[in-house]
Formats: C-alpha cells, structure tokens, sequence
C-alpha cells in the first residue's frame, strides 16, 4: 500500500490548526490538505498557500491545483514539498501515520533536532498542528507574558 503524503483536513485537524492564527494572514485562507508530516496546504483568492510546520513559515507557492500536481509530480517535488524520502523511509521502518495521525520530528528542527529518520514520532495531527504553533509562536515573539 503506498504511503499517503497528502490528505483532507479532519475536524480534529481543524483545531490544531486553530492555534496558528497568530501567523499574519493564516486566517484569511481556507485549510484544504495535510502532509505525512502536519504541514497545511491552504486556499486564497490569490492561490494556494503551505504552512510549514517545522519552518514556521507561510508562503504561496502555487496558482491554482494543477501547479501543486504538477510540482509534487515527480520525486525531486515530492521530496522537497511533501518530504516523501521521510516518511517513506519511516513506512519502511513500520512508522506509518493511520487515519488523524502525521509524523512528528521530535525535537523539533527549530530547537536543534534532526530532519532525518531517527527524530520522527507519531502523534495525532490537531496536536501536531498545536505544539508546533506554540513552538514557533515562542520563537518568533517570544514567551507568553
């Protein structure tokens, strides 16, 4: 069975990802997909959007569906975008995300965890979705008052 690097957002998704809107223009865009690894496609007026949770960041990368198809297409896309040399290489390893989960990189990349097999967890995607808003609203604006 091929591993699933991207899918709908769940309710449960929805809540975790609630917890990003203090990320300038979030809350202007629909939530639309999730990646094995709790990143977030999202639609605007303007396009399509990825939040990466391990970077922290919101861009827009692509015009319409068919550019995001296109770009994840092939494996050099696949494996920037969705990290698929990852999350197959945890597959392979019986880490495999079921329904409401993504894989985790623990600790994180911004605290000076490892992008790499060996720092990958499971965890239910909403609180994926929250401890990384929390993490990196911390880092950029610091700790709560």
């Amino acid at each position: 069975m091929p591993v699933e690097l991207l899918r709908p957002l769940t309710t449960d998704d929805l809540r975790g990802l609630a917890d990003w809107t203090w990320l300038p223009g979030l809350t202007a865009l629909r939530p639309w997909l999730v990646t094995a690894l709790a990143d977030v496609v999202l639609q605007g007026d303007d396009g399509l959007w990825f939040l990466s949770t391990t970077a922290g960041t919101l861009e827009r990368r692509w015009d319409d569906v068919d550019q995001l198809r296109a770009a994840v297409a092939d494996v050099e896309g696949a494996d920037e975008i969705l990290s698929a040399w990852l999350v197959e290489g945890a597959a392979r390893r019986g880490l495999e995300p079921g329904p409401g989960q993504s894989l985790v990189l623990v600790p994180a990349p911004a605290v000076g965890g490892g992008f790499d097999l060996e720092h990958l967890a499971l965890y239910d995607t909403g609180v994926a979705l929250s401890l990384s808003a929390q993490l990196h609203r911390q880092l950029q604006q610091g700790p709560p008052a």
